[in-house]
């Protein structure tokens, strides 16, 4: 195909001879002035359609002057008729994405290395620290806890919120000792916030002792001979000297101890150490209500661990320390050189020939019964018999006879209690347990020594005959031969093993 300037020259080419002589020109000459013009334009009729001038046309050899070789020559014509629009676009788009991917690695690389330095720092932190991990979720009546046992070996126990005794929930967790011993001026300066003093007045009187906050939201540990539901007021003092009236809660008279609570909501709680961990020889630092003149602090060592105190007639387990305790110490604290509570100082042990004894009840045993009687209303484990001695006329002979020698004669039976099927009836007296004489007075005391499936041989008299039947009369005076009356009984042995229930 010719262009129109080509299609122009043929035509004078084919005009008369005459015109020829005209041009100067042989027609040799004009065949091969064609041949150029054919071979400079080795290009498509459509490009040569668009081409308007022939100069700009035969113009395009001199402008791409200097490329380097014929491909890229036509490659670059093509890229000016557009042909090279869509390739171009899809080089344009890849580069977009190679260009976001390199920011997207650059991007994950970045994060990985502040992950890593992070996950490194916690790992760390952890390793050091070498503490308990608690996540403690509280519902309505239940309480989950996880623990993440760490080198230190740490013991987690959580309470319940029973719908039972109506307590709200107070959580305990019982740690071991951790970290640099303090000096006792700095273990009361950590728990001095912490250590309350008691006063009580009942129907009879009044009196003083001390406390131990163990929940944020005003709930405090004492004993139950401190503090009990005979109390007609309860009131609170801190250190600080701010005062609370508080309410009686629930208690446990053989395991002396007692859960009142105050309305504030920003108590400083103790830690409760574990008391399991505690070694003779160690340090002991009682805090309290000595003889009622307020908070004061006494330090010393524990000397012994595996010590029974009886008060009231009850053996209790406790810890044993030569530091001083006086009245008013009583549901006070007894801490390690951690500022950690070990114990809930109880009694001490006087006389002109005593010095340097008193006893506290081990943080563990306070924890288990804090938690039983919250969950259950009463201390789990507990040997119990399961019978009831009443007298609903409590000023007659019989009631005086029986309450005279210290008799527990049986009224009823509780149902589902260890004596329930066991052959106990209504009107036996208790008379030994495994050869242990048995009165109303030590009956609580002799029952501690023993727990939940223990079975034992308790032997109960029986009467054979009606009390009436020993009055002896002189003149007008009226005396009962109850020692016959009791020597007339039958003797009966009873196997009982004792189970869980509450009564």
């Amino acid at each position: 195909m010719f262009t129109d300037e080509e299609k122009n020259n043929n035509q004078e080419n084919e005009q008369p001879e005459n015109n020829l002589n005209d041009n100067d020109q042989t027609q040799e000459d004009n065949e091969k002035e064609n041949l150029d013009n054919v071979e400079n334009n080795d290009s498509s009729e459509d490009k040569k359609a668009d081409d308007d001038g022939s100069d700009e046309y035969n113009n395009l050899e001199n402008r791409y002057d200097g490329w380097q070789s014929t491909e890229a020559y036509y490659e670059q014509q093509r890229r000016e008729r557009g042909e090279y629009e869509e390739k171009e676009e899809k080089k344009k788009d890849s580069a977009v994405a190679k260009k976001t991917i390199g920011w997207l690695v650059a991007l994950c690389i970045m994060v990985s290395l502040i992950a890593g330095i992070g996950a490194g720092v916690l790992l760390r932190s952890v390793g050091d620290n070498k503490s308990t991990i608690t996540t403690t979720v509280n519902d309505k009546n239940t309480t989950e806890t996880k623990t993440t046992e760490t080198n230190e070996g740490i013991v987690t126990e959580t309470t319940k919120n029973p719908e039972t005794t109506g307590a709200t929930l107070v959580d305990i967790v019982t740690t071991v000792e951790t970290g640099n011993a303090l000096t006792p001026a700095q273990v009361f300066k950590k728990t001095s916030s912490s250590v309350v003093i008691i006063n009580i007045t009942t129907t009879t009187g009044s009196g003083a002792g001390s406390g131990v906050v163990i929940s944020k939201d005003g709930y405090i540990i004492t004993n139950y001979h401190v503090a009990n539901e005979s109390c007609t007021s309860i009131n609170v003092t801190f250190y600080d000297k701010t005062k609370y009236t508080a309410t009686y809660v629930l208690g446990d008279e053989v395991s002396d101890v007692a859960l009142i609570k105050i309305e504030k909501n920003d108590c400083v709680p103790v830690e409760i150490a574990d008391s399991s961990k505690v070694e003779m020889g160690d340090a002991a630092i009682v805090i309290g209500n000595a003889l009622g003149n307020g908070i004061s602090i006494t330090s010393g060592i524990v000397s012994s661990i595996n010590g029974t105190f009886v008060l009231n007639d009850i053996a209790t387990p406790v810890i044993q320390v030569d530091a001083a305790i006086n009245q008013g110490n009583s549901g006070g604290g007894l801490f390690n050189d951690n500022g950690q509570l070990i114990g809930i100082v109880n009694a001490k042990t006087g006389g002109t020939l005593v010095d340097g004894v008193g006893y506290a009840i081990p943080s563990n045993v306070v924890v288990n019964a804090m938690k039983d009687l919250q969950t259950y209303g009463y201390v789990t484990g507990r040997a119990k018999i399961g019978v009831v001695s009443t007298r609903s006329n409590t000023n007659s002979t019989e009631y005086y006879l029986y309450s005279y020698y210290g008799l527990f004669q049986v009224t009823s039976i509780t149902e589902g209690g260890s004596a329930d099927g066991s052959g106990i009836q209504p009107g036996d007296i208790l008379y030994t347990l495994d050869d242990q004489k048995l009165t109303t007075q030590n009956l609580k005391a002799v029952l501690a020594k023993y727990s939940v499936g223990d079975t034992v041989k308790l032997e109960v008299l029986r009467p054979t005959a009606d009390i009436s039947n020993y009055i002896t009369k002189f003149g007008l005076s009226t005396t009962y031969d109850f020692t016959s009356y009791l020597n007339d009984c039958e003797i009966v042995e009873i196997e009982i093993t004792f189970v869980e229930f509450n009564s």
